[in-house]
């Protein structure tokens, strides 16, 4: 059963297909993004290497992560949510206090801390 969470511009991204825990965590997360679509939820898009400071503590936002390479998201707890939607070879991300969402068919390299959750599939 693939999850999907909402991506930028009203698209999607789905999270591959695993097994027990990862996938009804994925599936927490969906139905927590797909509710906060409605009351304003702020969907960025970023390549590794480039991510910008979110909307701040506070707002409900999603950043969604492409491309390849390493990553660290900004300090502060920016975003709300983070999915990763990598191409091959895959990446890296380093943060704090974050919620992600591994996503696609390309594994990554997660190095997180603090209050961080971690949903991942793929690769």
């Amino acid at each position: 059963m693939a999850v999907t969470v909402p991506g930028a511009s009203g698209a999607a991204v789905t999270i591959a297909t695993g097994s027990g825990d990862v996938l009804g965590l994925a599936q927490q997360i969906s139905n927590i993004l797909a509710g906060d679509t409605v009351g304003g939820l702020t969907v960025s898009v970023a390549s590794s290497g480039s991510i910008p400071d979110g909307p701040g503590v506070g707002a409900t936002s999603e950043l969604i992560l492409t491309g390849t390479g390493a990553a660290t998201l900004p300090s502060g707890g920016s975003y709300t949510y983070v999915v990763t939607d990598w191409t091959p070879p895959g990446g890296a991300l380093t943060g704090s206090n974050a919620i992600i969402v591994g996503g696609g068919s390309v594994g990554g390299a997660y190095d997180i801390s603090g209050t961080s959750t971690l949903a991942g599939t793929g690769g």
